[in-house]
């Protein structure tokens, strides 16, 4: 009740008064002339005056003694009271409020974080953003456990979103625990840390772009208003887009937080070979020679690394060879970081389709041999195809590509040449009866399209187009079209 009296007489809050805290009185006053004559001259005048006024009402007043000194006694405190208004009278109420600090911890998660920088020979190799994991997490999270004891920690992830704003990872708040029970706190804490731990442990490198003073300025914006200690940056820097750094170190300067940035990952170039593409074709016959290519890049090591590229069929899980026999491989030498055209050849033994596979064998120090190795897949046939090749007469190209073809084993081979006369024996391969071909070698032009089916490929030489029919014309281009038939020519 005394409280709330003087809280009325002094214009305050319902319950001002009856806070926790210190309460401390002081007056504040500003008399006219005061820097010369001091507030005590003042207080003392007036109150002098203050107690000569009320002598003199009350020396003549008619009454009692006793009710003049009661009435003296009462005006001199209102007027005393006046006085102490007078000389301005200030309240203050002191409360100690306990807030903790904010510490922010960026944490870069971009592609670049997945490099694993080059270790002593007796240590693993591990990723940037592993191992910024390990520090945070390793020793039962001893780290974490020292800076929980003074701040707030709050984690957030940065790996360019397009507006370059950090996304809130987890939260580590033990401070709390200060106000609880002894025997609550260790169980509260023990609560805490987890899935800190393992939202930390989960985070994956998959991120575009880093984008640093846009991602500090954002969490910046996002604490205003909180007491924050300092924000930590773990990032390797890489893949950074251009900002327009100068107004945006200015924007993060404009709070008044200090930002230590931690650097992750090595100085060198990180070691890598890669086979970036490999060229094959889509299918061969049973023994023929097959030719691959390969582009192999290799980064972080010294000009003349040897490298050792091997040929294999992933689908059977066994070493290619060459015409000779021997398991294709082959040692290359890396020129600094140039990719390098490489070819191998294997022999088409095993009919069937074959994943062929360069693979670089891995080398020591290697951020990562998933892409050591790329496949491509080839189909092997066991059989032979129809070729059916006009020509006008039997020019140089006629001889020599006729006999290829007839020595060629996987080719079944029908000659027609225009000027040849009615009763001469158009040249073919000796054809499998097991094939029962009914109209393929053909001894003539073939004249409809059913006999033209029997072929897979037709081959024009030096042909007179006047000697063929409308027909056969639309014939052939029918076999083309419709039917996917094959269909070359060799200039005349």
């Amino acid at each position: 009740m005394f409280h709330r009296l003087w809280e009325f007489l002094l214009g305050l809050d319902p319950g001002f008064l009856g806070r926790d805290g210190e309460l401390h009185w002081h007056f504040n006053p500003q008399w006219p002339a005061q820097r010369y004559l001091g507030a005590v001259t003042w207080n003392l005048v007036l109150g002098l005056a203050a107690v000569a006024l009320v002598y003199q009402i009350y020396r003549r007043e008619g009454r009692s003694n006793r009710a003049r000194i009661l009435l003296g006694c009462t005006r001199a405190a209102i007027l005393a009271f006046v006085l102490a208004l007078l000389n301005r009278p200030v309240i203050t109420l002191v409360e100690s409020v306990n807030e903790p600090s904010v510490l922010a911890v960026l944490i870069d998660d971009t592609i670049s974080m997945q490099v694993k920088d080059a270790a002593a020979s007796d240590q693993p190799l591990r990723g940037r953003l592993e191992a910024i994991a390990d520090l945070l997490t390793a020793d039962n999270a001893a780290t974490l456990h020292d800076l929980g004891r003074t701040h707030v920690v709050k984690f957030y992830r940065f790996s360019g979103n397009g507006a370059g704003a950090a996304e809130p990872l987890a939260t580590l708040d033990v401070q709390s625990v200060a106000n609880k029970p002894v025997d609550q706190r260790e169980k509260f804490e023990n609560k805490a840390y987890p899935p800190v731990i393992d939202a930390i442990q989960k985070l994956q490198p998959i991120g575009n772009s880093t984008q640093v003073v846009a991602s500090v300025r954002s969490v910046l914006e996002g604490l205003q208003g909180q007491r924050v200690a300092g924000v930590v940056v773990l990032s390797d820097g890489r893949d950074t887009p251009a900002e327009n750094l100068a107004d945006a170190v200015a924007a993060v300067k404009s709070f008044g937080v200090k930002v230590y940035p931690v650097p992750v990952g090595s100085d060198k170039a990180p070691q890598n070979i890669d086979i970036r593409s490999i060229s094959v074709q889509d299918s061969a016959f049973k023994g023929d020679v097959v030719n691959v290519k390969a582009i192999v890049h290799g980064t972080g090591y010294e000009p003349a690394h040897p490298v050792r590229l091997t040929l294999t069929d992933a689908a059977h899980k066994i070493a290619l060879r060459d015409p000779d026999g021997n398991i294709v491989e082959k040692t290359i030498q890396l020129d600094g970081d140039k990719p390098q055209t490489v070819e191998l050849q294997f022999k088409a033994d095993q009919v069937g389709m074959l994943d062929v596979t360069v693979e670089a064998v891995p080398q020591a120090g290697e951020i990562s041999d998933a892409d050591n190795h790329r496949m491509s897949p080839v189909e092997v046939l066991d059989a032979k195809i129809n070729v059916f090749y006009v020509e006008g007469y039997p020019r140089w190209e006629y001889r020599y590509i006729k006999n290829e073809m007839l020595r060629e084993p996987t080719i079944n081979l029908s000659c027609f040449l225009q000027s040849a006369d009615s009763g001469f024996t158009q040249e073919h391969s000796r054809i499998d009866s097991s094939l029962n071909l009914k109209y393929f070698p053909y001894r003539e032009f073939p004249s409809s399209l059913e006999q033209l089916q029997e072929c897979d490929v037709i081959l024009f030489g030096d042909v007179d187009a006047q000697r063929l029919s409308d027909s056969q014309l639309q014939m052939i281009r029918t076999f083309v079209e419709d039917f996917s038939g094959g269909f070359g020519m060799i200039a005349g």
